[in-house]
C-alpha cells in the first residue's frame, strides 16, 4: 500500500459476517481503508428469527444494505465473485474485474436438500412450511420427524422446531408423542456438549418429543424412513435441515466440499493477503456467532496493515445461541477449542447484551439499535476509530452474581 491512498478492502458477501467485518474495520481503521462489498442481496436478512415463521410468528428481520453502505461509507457493488486472480483482482459472474489489497470471502454458503424427497427447511423460505405444522394440529399427518444430516453445520434450529411444534400441537390437541428428532450427533445440540446439551435433552423428554442420536437417513420412501446404522421408522411427514456446500470460488484451495480452505486465524492456505469467514471457510461449525468473531479477528488484522494501533486480536471461539423453545428461551454458552467444545452452561436469563440471537460485538448493538434510531443514528453509536472493544469480554456483576456481558457499546 501506498502512502498516498487507503488501504483497498474487499469484501465478498450479504451476511452477518460480513456486515461485522465492515463494521469492525471501520471502527478500528477509519478511514485508513476503503471498504468495497460486492453482494448479490440488497437486504442483510437475519437468519436466526427465521425458525418462527412456521409458526405464525413476524418475518425475520431484512436489513437493507444500500443505507448501510452509505452511513459506513462502504462501495456497493451488486455481483457475485466467481474467481480470484493471484493477490491483485477478483473476477466477478459478469466478468468484471476489482482489484484488492485485502480480500474477505464472507459468501456463505449453498444450502441443497439434506433428504432426497423430504420438505427441507431453508430460512430464505421458512413461512412454506406453515402447512405442516397445520396438519399436525389439525391431526391430518401421523408423526412428524425432524433431521439433522451431517454436513449441516449448525444443529440448533432443529430443536427449536421441535420444541415449537410440539408446544402448538400441545395447545392444540394434547398430544405431542407424535414428533422425532433424528440427528447423526451423538447427544441433542452437541455443541453445547455437557450441562447445555444436558438441558435440551430435558426440555426434548418434557415434551413428549422422541429423540434418535447417533443416526443418519439413507432412504425415505414416503412413509419410512431407513436409518443408518440398522434402524427404521414410520414418518408420515419429514422435514430436514439443509446440508451445506461451498461457494467453489475459482482460484482458491477448496476441501472436498467446495469450502475455502484457511488455516487458525482464516487465512487462505497460500494466500497472505485473502481471508475466508463464516460459512464459506473449512471452520467445521457454522453458526453466526462464531462467524463475526472470526470477522473481528480478521478485521483486526487488516487495520494493523493499514497503519491502526489498535491490537491483533486471534480468533478465541466462544459460544453463544438463544434456544427457542416455544416457552421461555434457554441461554447456551460453551468455550471452544478449534471446533471442539470444552465446556457449556446454560441459563434462563440472558448473559449478555444486548439480547440478539447472533451475538456481536459490532453487528448486535447495531441490529438492537437501526429499527428505532435507523441507519446513520445505529452506525454512529457504535465505537470510532481507535476505541473498539476489546477481544476480552466486559462482565458487569453485582456480587455473588454472575453478571452479564457487554458486548461492545455498553462496555
Amino acid at each position: 500500500m501506498s502512502a498516498e491512498r487507503p488501504l483497498r478492502v474487499l469484501v465478498a458477501g450479504g451476511g452477518i459476517a460480513a456486515l461485522e467485518l465492515l463494521l469492525a474495520v471501520r471502527a478500528a481503521a477509519g478511514d485508513r481503508c476503503a471498504l468495497t462489498l460486492i453482494t448479490p442481496d440488497p437486504s442483510l436478512r437475519y437468519r436466526p428469527e427465521s425458525v418462527a415463521e412456521p409458526f405464525s410468528g413476524p418475518r425475520a428481520r431484512a436489513i437493507p444494505w444500500m443505507p448501510i453502505a452509505r452511513a459506513l461509507g462502504v462501495e456497493l457493488i451488486d455481483g457475485r465473485v466467481h474467481s480470484v486472480l493471484a493477490e491483485t483482482e477478483v473476477v466477478l459472474d459478469d466478468e468484471r474485474r476489482i482489484g484488492f489489497d485485502e480480500l474477505v470471502i464472507a459468501a456463505g454458503a449453498h444450502q441443497v436438500d439434506g433428504v432426497a424427497h423430504a420438505s427441507t427447511f431453508r430460512p430464505e423460505a421458512a413461512d412454506e412450511l406453515h402447512w405442516v405444522i397445520d396438519e399436525l394440529e389439525q391431526e391430518e399427518t401421523e408423526s412428524l420427524v425432524l433431521v439433522a444430516p451431517r454436513r449441516c453445520g449448525w444443529t440448533l434450529p432443529l430443536y427449536e422446531l421441535a420444541l415449537m411444534a410440539a408446544a402448538r400441537v400441545t395447545a392444540a390437541c394434547g398430544d405431542p408423542g407424535r414428533i422425532t428428532v433424528v440427528t447423526y450427533e451423538h447427544a441433542p445440540l452437541e455443541a453445547f456438549r455437557g450441562p447445555g446439551s444436558d438441558a435440551v435433552a430435558q426440555l426434548l423428554a418434557k415434551a413428549r418429543v422422541h429423540l434418535v442420536t447417533g443416526h443418519e437417513v439413507t432412504r425415505y420412501d414416503g412413509e419410512r424412513l431407513e436409518l443408518h446404522p440398522h434402524a427404521s421408522l414410520p414418518a408420515g411427514r419429514v422435514v430436514a435441515l439443509p446440508e451445506l456446500v461451498g461457494p467453489r470460488i475459482h482460484g482458491l484451495p477448496l476441501d472436498g466440499h467446495g469450502f475455502v480452505r484457511v488455516d487458525e486465524q482464516f487465512a487462505v492456505e497460500g494466500r497472505e493477503h485473502v481471508h475466508a469467514i463464516g460459512d464459506a471457510a473449512s471452520f467445521a461449525l457454522k453458526q453466526g456467532g462464531l462467524a463475526t468473531q472470526q470477522a473481528d479477528a480478521v478485521a483486526s488484522l487488516i487495520a494493523a496493515r493499514a497503519g491502526s494501533s489498535h491490537p491483533v486480536h486471534p480468533f478465541e471461539p466462544r459460544l453463544r445461541a438463544i434456544l427457542w423453545t416455544g416457552a421461555d428461551p434457554l441461554y447456551l454458552t460453551a468455550t471452544a477449542i478449534g471446533a471442539e467444545t470444552v465446556a457449556s452452561a446454560v441459563s434462563k436469563r440472558c448473559p449478555w447484551w444486548p439480547v440478539e440471537k447472533i451475538a456481536a460485538v459490532h453487528a448486535a448493538p447495531f441490529l438492537s439499535d437501526v429499527e428505532e434510531l435507523g441507519t446513520v443514528a445505529a452506525v454512529s453509536r457504535l465505537a470510532v476509530a481507535g476505541s473498539t472493544p476489546a477481544a476480552t469480554p466486559v462482565i458487569h456483576a453485582a456480587a455473588g452474581d454472575p453478571g452479564v456481558e457487554l458486548l461492545a457499546r455498553d462496555a
